[in-house]
């Protein structure tokens, strides 16, 4: 829910203060907190190699590059994202909470993270309104970044309008958005969910928006009227150029196939640089015609990130003994199962870990990253 940090969320740019205060958007793309480890200053290369997976390492790699504001710390982290058009949502210890922030405020959310299911996902489509990039595409995050053209961007944004209000607790916590009556907001969007499926017992999740178009038209804010002016609203769907190819697969693109995933979301889609090219005719991140910088600063080159968890990880059945580190090391090559608790924060109940499937404790050794 983000309660901590609903006082942050009054710097959405479609909050009834930008009235008066717009919000002006001057960074390509942004993430602020920590690095290496939960409430850590530590820089890379990080001893937990395995933090976020390795995603906010690599983001590192992008401080310097004109466009991109990575810190370990900022004043307000809402206003700095909103002040950016792409937020970079990595997990950290744990879920995260950047995705839901970055949407809260009007910034397009960029999704780094295999196999970790997003908020109301099948029923809100992240690549829809955010951009999710496959871990194994994370050295073209820069390339796909300018590559997306200010139809696609306007687009995500209006899409983005509507997935706001669904993740938004407004009746509980008060209005974000001009207007706003909480009739799509996070409980009803909660109550809905839960109606349908007692409407269509036995219908997979990723299917219920087919079978029931009262909760399709729900889930697209239908019959609202999105908002036209102000930093952050923008053009309609139709603006996205129709010559764009299909958007790949998440299933297709993963480096580890044949998850649970392809059966819990089989309709998830991801953003690659391939697809960037195809969409705009081989151009991506080319200057001002591959999007450019909003800041109107030089183009440089783009940056091609390494993700720095040098080994897999996998966990073992969720009864398995636990083996400490230097047993890790010394016995089981790269590959083998980790223990059920390898790298696991304290907090997480016996037997799981923080990349448990959807279902529950994993049963059987699976490969999750």
């Amino acid at each position: 829910m983000c309660g901590d940090l609903y006082p942050q969320f009054e710097y959405s740019v479609w909050h009834p203060n930008r009235k008066h205060s717009p919000i002006n958007k001057t960074v390509l793309a942004s993430v602020s907190g920590s690095i290496c480890g939960w409430n850590s200053i530590e820089e890379p290369p990080c001893k937990n190699r395995f933090y976020s997976l390795g995603v906010r390492a690599a983001l590192w790699q992008l401080r310097d590059t004109p466009g991109f504001h990575i810190a370990k710390r900022v004043p307000s982290m809402g206003q700095s994202m909103a002040e950016s058009e792409f937020c970079f949502a990595p997990t950290g210890a744990g879920y995260g909470k950047r995705n839901v922030m970055s949407t809260t405020v009007g910034c397009i959310p960029v999704i780094i993270s295999d196999h970790v299911t997003q908020p109301y996902e099948p029923f809100l489509d992240w690549n829809e309104f955010g951009v999710w990039i496959p871990e194994s595409d994370v050295k073209d995050t820069e390339v796909i970044l300018r590559g997306l053209t200010p139809q696609i961007k306007k687009a995500k944004m209006e899409k983005l309008y509507c997935a706001a209000r669904h993740l938004a607790f407004t009746t509980v916590y008060g209005g974000l958005f001009e207007g706003d009556t909480g009739e799509f907001d996070a409980v009803a969007t909660l109550v809905h969910i839960l109606r349908t499926r007692k409407r269509h017992p036995g219908v997979p999740d990723h299917k219920l928006m087919e079978v029931d178009p009262e909760f399709a038209d729900f889930m697209a804010c239908k019959p609202h009227s999105f908002p036209t002016a102000g930093a952050g609203s923008a053009g309609s769907a139709e603006a996205v150029q129709p010559s764009a190819p299909p958007l790949p697969l998440a299933g297709i693109t993963n480096k580890v196939r044949k998850t649970i995933d392809d059966d819990a979301y089989p309709k998830r889609t991801v953003t690659t640089a391939q697809w960037i090219r195809a969409a705009i005719g081989g151009h991506a991140g080319q200057g001002k015609g591959g999007g450019g910088s909003p800041d109107g600063q030089a183009w440089t080159p783009p940056s091609h990130l390494c993700l720095f968890n040098i080994r897999e990880v996998l966990y073992a059945p969720h009864d398995a003994p636990d083996l400490p580190e230097r047993a890790i090391n010394e016995s089981m090559r790269p590959g083998q199962c980790m223990p059920r608790n390898g790298y696991r924060i304290g907090v997480f109940p016996p037997g799981g870990s923080i990349m448990c499937p959807p279902t529950g404790p994993i049963t059987k050794c699976e490969r999750n990253v």
